[in-house]
């Protein structure tokens, strides 16, 4: 079996000039046909061109194009010109900052365009300055000059116009923190072994911190609140309300420093049964929350308290804390406060509550695409400059943890490369019986570990799983009884050793599962597949996880079923399971959780799959290469594989009464863990992951044999 791992390239593999042009070209055929295919409007120039779409399959193609775009950019112009390009940035933005200042995109009408005389006339300077500034914008396609003397709009332009927040983020990035930029080797060379909000570049230059500069300046603070929700528009959405379970919450949500309160709001539209309380330190931030027209009863289910999140948290016995985008503006010190002053809440809430923190985990460096990586540094450059802080990573965010409470126990991560937002504005300094911490950079259901999964060893002592009133097929085993998990749930929240994805021969997306997997993992797993050549039926290869919990992601291609040919598609399906457990064992992992092969949009009865299923594992277990995995866990979803797998693994896998690798004695806390463990398995989502219908037909065609 062929073994291919794949890893995030940071720059083109050669060097070549002549090889990245090529791939530049083949993967802009294939963006323009992804946007044919889906019936999407290519991109112009035009000032109707619409936005680029916000897919996992756009931004798949995206990343690589702008990876080998720069480099082969960096090639053409050399070191020197790059660098010059580089030190002249200043003189760019200047023309920007005026253009914000004195409104420039208001002023340009939305069609036709404007005469520089008329231009300069509205902003009230003289017409050489503005042609000028005008003139080096449109190099940048911000406005273009048609016709010589007069400008229009461009598609980077009109934004500023028709998105009154958009403007206020432009604005509020080119005064308060465009000007405290141009101070940071002042402030380094003044306090060069201490960094705060006192000791930043904003404080040098404007002469207060940044949280008492905005509580001087009510009428900054209040564009400020405007930039804020402008900033999470201008690049990828994260998905809160997608991320996490919140329909299975009751009672209420804290959501701590959270402004405005405009994430409250749009969760509180989609689950009518949670309230918020939105706690925030600036009145202004609050007065932006409270005064929002928007018509409809989750208004009513929103509420607004001025609370310093360093000080003991007041509110009590709540669903959940959410603490967003938030732990980057502070120190190392003043994070663990904040964590600190969040105990009396997750102490007088019920056990299990969880603690959601929704902010960037910064990569190792070279592990993701370089332009990735420079936009989240450069975000990590902006906490400096604005507060003297830092954006984290993992191992940091973990050690803070545990310095503010040893209780905190960390479920998993989910990291996102979307860059977050710059500060919220509350104000400085200021929360356990049982706490259980799901730290994420966007907030997802817990994980599982294989440990947390019931054996059938388990089940069997259970009573969750009666013996075959068929009788078995194979004398008991408890050793086998041992190694065989099963669970009905979300396979892409396992932390086990492998899932297997049900893929299509391309291995680049598709319906059901395989789409759940490929979106929980990002767009970076589309990149490595790419790099596989695809996977004939029956086979099965192996690659990271990315943003999934577990240590590898084996794809594995099913048949599509049809009774015609059923030995050839039950010697297909047989080699799916085969070829996965081979690659599981030959890449040293001791677990390996099967989501139900081929039972979906492939057609195949989930009886007779649970059977191939059931006797291929069996048979590999059976074998030397059996005893090197500690668990095989099948993994469904759907009720009507749930119901096959529970009648036909009592035949492969009957009890036994010897229980060798069960605790003889169980105590009476581990019996009620087991068994809580296990009441949760039918508890599970009713609808299967929401996949496009175009996706689910072009993955069943890609297959047919």
């Amino acid at each position: 079996m062929e073994i291919k791992r794949g890893h995030t390239d940071t720059e083109p593999k050669s060097p070549d000039m002549l090889n990245i042009a090529q791939d530049i070209l083949r993967d802009t055929e294939r963006l323009i046909e992804y946007l044919t295919l889906n019936r999407l409007q290519l991109p112009t120039h035009n000032i109707d061109s619409v936005d680029r779409p916000d897919t996992d399959e756009y931004h798949s193609f995206h990343a690589r194009l702008v990876t080998n775009l720069e480099s082969l950019q960096y090639l053409v112009q050399g070191p020197k010109t790059t660098m010059r390009t580089m030190l002249c940035l200043g003189e760019d933005l200047a023309a920007l900052q005026v253009a914000f200042q004195l409104d420039f995109f208001s002023q340009v009408p939305l069609s036709g365009g404007i005469s520089v005389a008329s231009l300069a006339l509205k902003v009230g300077l003289d017409e050489d300055r503005v042609c000028r500034f005008m003139r080096l914008l449109a190099t940048h396609r911000i406005f273009i000059e048609k016709e010589l003397g007069y400008f229009s709009h461009t598609p980077s332009s009109i934004i500023f116009q028709n998105d009154e927040d958009l403007k206020c983020t432009g604005q509020y990035i080119l005064d308060e923190m465009y000007k405290a930029a141009t101070e940071s080797a002042s402030c380094v060379q003044a306090t060069p072994h201490q960094s705060d909000s006192k000791n930043s570049p904003f404080a040098t230059r404007h002469g207060v911190p940044l949280f008492q500069y905005y509580e001087q300046n009510p009428v900054h603070a209040k564009r400020f609140a405007k930039a804020m929700a402008g900033w999470t528009k201008l690049d990828r959405k994260i998905d809160i309300k997608g991320g996490f379970p919140w329909s299975r919450l009751r009672g209420t949500v804290l959501d701590v420093g959270g402004g405005s309160g405009h994430v409250s709001m749009t969760l509180a539209k989609e689950f009518p049964q949670l309230r918020f309380i939105v706690q925030d330190l600036l009145p202004q931030m609050l007065a932006a929350g409270e005064g929002d027209d928007t018509p409809g009863s989750e208004m009513k289910r929103v509420s607004f308290m001025q609370h310093n999140f360093f000080e003991p948290q007041p509110v009590k016995d709540v669903s959940a804390v959410l603490v967003r985008q938030i732990t980057h503006n502070w120190t190392d010190g003043e994070v663990v406060s904040i964590f600190k002053a969040l105990v009396p809440t997750m102490e007088n809430s019920k056990p299990g509550t969880p603690l959601l923190i929704n902010d960037t985990v910064m990569p190792e460096p070279g592990k993701i695409p370089m332009h990735v990586e420079r936009e989240l540094r450069t975000l990590d450059m902006l906490m400096f400059v604005c507060l003297g802080a830092k954006q984290r990573t993992q191992l940091e965010f973990e050690s803070l943890l545990q310095e503010a409470d040893r209780r905190f126990s960390i479920q998993g991560y989910i990291y996102t490369t979307a860059p977050p937002t710059p500060p919220p504005a509350p104000l400085p300094a200021s929360i356990p019986s049982d706490i259980r911490l799901m730290l994420r950079a966007t907030a997802r259901m817990a994980f599982t570990t294989a440990d947390e999964i019931p054996t059938l060893s388990l089940l069997y002592k259970l009573k969750k799983i009666d013996p075959s009133p068929l009788g078995p097929l194979n004398d008991a085993m408890a050793v086998h009884n041992g190694q065989i998990g099963i669970i009905r749930g979300d396979i892409t929240t396992l932390a086990v050793g492998a899932i297997v994805n049900a893929a299509n021969k391309s291995l680049l997306g598709g319906g059901g599962v395989d789409g759940a997997i490929h979106r929980a993992a990002g767009p970076e797993l589309v990149l490595e597949c790419q790099t596989l050549g695809g996977c004939d039926t029956g086979c099965s290869k192996i690659t990271d996880p990315y943003k999934l919990p577990c240590q590898k992601v084996i794809h594995t291609v099913g048949p599509v079923y049809n009774l015609l040919y059923r030995k050839r598609c039950e010697a297909a399906l047989r080699g799916c399971y085969h070829s996965a457990l081979q690659l599981a064992v030959q890449n040293e992992l001791k677990t390996i959780a099967f989501s139900a092969i081929s039972t979906g949009i492939y057609g195949y009865p989930s009886p007779a799959a649970a059977r191939i299923a059931c006797s291929a594992v069996k048979d590999f277990l059976d074998g030397e290469d059996g005893k090197k995995l500690d668990k095989v866990i099948f993994v469904t979803y759907e009720e009507k594989d749930a119901n096959a797998y529970s009648q036909i693994l009592p035949r492969f896998f009957p009890p036994s009464s010897d229980t060798p690798s069960e605790p003889e004695n169980p105590t009476e806390e581990q019996i009620l863990e087991a068994e809580a463990t296990a009441n949760q398995l039918p508890s599970v989502p009713k609808t299967d992951p929401a996949d496009s219908e175009h996706a689910q037909k072009k993955q069943k065609q890609e297959n047919t044999d």
